[in-house]
């Protein structure tokens, strides 16, 4: 099922097993279908994680994906996830330029905060997990955008969200965080020389003082 068959702003909802228990495999392994997949899934199963879900249905197009996990304490660990996998609603144009460059850019800080980093160092479509970023680090760089930005997100956004592009638009979407874009900085007039100021005052002097010559008539 894809994005096209729901409303905008529609959302769906899936109940998955996201971990794999022995006794699982020790029953329905014995079907043939079982070990039927062909693409990536976790190993010896048929199964994705809860982050798997969640890459897999942004690819398909769905805009944002939230986990709500059951028997563990991180999307690593949930044991039994409910998905909800929600459509874009149809956002104008301005609301889409508000998550741009001036956003990006403040996550970029806050990220490059938490990590260590120069804003720099950091590109906005590559997964905050390349740079290190453990379920620990998650932690704190949570902890810093909510401080940023005044809001409250979970660790577990970064599973949907994994990288600055895809958690500027969440923020912008459904948290309605704005960052006004710096006023391009104003460069200081230039001092003039004080030979050319000392040339001018010369100069300003000598029109106000000097006066043409008067002119005398030859006797006759």
């Amino acid at each position: 099922m894809g994005p096209a068959l729901l409303a905008p702003g529609g959302a769906l909802v899936l109940y998955e097993m996201t971990a794999l228990p022995d006794f699982v495999t020790a029953t329905f392994g014995l079907l043939d279908g079982w070990w039927a997949f062909r693409d990536h899934r976790l190993p010896h199963s048929p199964l994705l994680d809860a982050g798997g879900w969640s890459t897999l249905l942004r690819q398909c197009g769905f805009a944002d994906v939230d986990l709500l996990g059951l028997g563990g304490d991180s999307a690593e660990t949930y044991r039994h996830t409910v998905i909800v996998a929600t459509v874009a609603a149809q956002a104008s144009a301005a609301a889409e330029t508000a998550s741009g460059p001036a956003l990006v850019a403040a996550i970029r800080d806050v990220v490059a905060g938490t990590l260590q980093m120069r804003p720099d160092q950091l590109l906005p479509d590559r997964n905050f997990a390349d740079y290190g970023a453990d379920s620990i680090i998650s932690v704190d760089l949570i902890a810093a955008l909510n401080e940023r930005f005044g809001i409250t997100l979970k660790p577990t956004i970064l599973f949907s969200h994994p990288n600055i592009e895809r958690l500027a638009e969440h923020l912008t979407q459904h948290h309605q965080v704005r960052v006004a874009a710096e006023p391009a900085p104003v460069e200081p007039a230039q001092p003039v020389s004080r030979r050319l100021r000392r040339r001018e005052r010369i100069a300003a002097a000598a029109e106000a003082v000097i006066e043409p010559e008067p002119v005398i008539a030859p006797e006759a």
